[in-house]
């Protein structure tokens, strides 16, 4: 897997070997079930004009979370949803993170369709869906950020210009 993390202020590229720890054979033989939530993030037009968007948190309960280890946010690839995800939690291994967490991009799942009309969509709103995902669901947690194609491009935006998100990872993995 590659892996982008924090070390001395700086973003590098490796291979994860948090992944490693997390992660192993099937330890369970079902996929967990999503709890579905909702939570608020507005954004702003060029004229200052905000517009909110409700967006989908999902959460995979997990049998034996840790609350003292870190979450994982997984953001899914367009054309897909936070529910790609699902086969991830048999992999867990039990203690070894607090929570499965999933967020569906605008116009997925339950979340809201961007609307064209207010403005273009860029890279920095993804960069706050994902930092708004982390906040909904942990505001104090740590995190393994996890993304799949355009998701990937989401969380790796979020880890190298939010610092309020980065100074918090412990992994991120596309």
């Amino acid at each position: 897997m590659i892996c982008c993390y924090k070390y001395y202020q700086h973003i590098f590229l490796g291979v994860s070997t948090v992944s490693k720890q997390i992660f192993s054979q099937p330890v369970r033989s079902h996929s967990s079930k999503w709890v579905s939530s909702k939570f608020s993030l507005a954004l702003h037009n060029d004229h200052q004009v905000p517009l909110t968007y409700q967006l989908e948190l999902g959460e995979a309960k997990l049998p034996d979370p840790s609350p003292s280890s870190p979450s994982i946010l997984a953001v899914h690839p367009s054309g897909s949803s936070y529910k790609q995800f699902s086969g991830l939690s048999d992999f867990i291994q039990p203690g070894s993170c607090s929570g499965l967490f999933g967020v569906n991009m605008f116009g997925y799942g339950l979340s809201d369709s961007w609307n064209i009309e207010h403005r273009r969509q860029t890279i920095q709103d993804q960069v706050m869906m994902v930092a708004s995902a982390a906040a909904a669901a942990r505001p104090e947690g740590s995190w393994h950020l996890i993304g799949h194609s355009m998701g990937g491009g989401a969380v790796l935006a979020a880890a190298a210009t939010k610092s309020e998100l980065s100074s918090r990872l412990a992994s991120v993995t596309v």
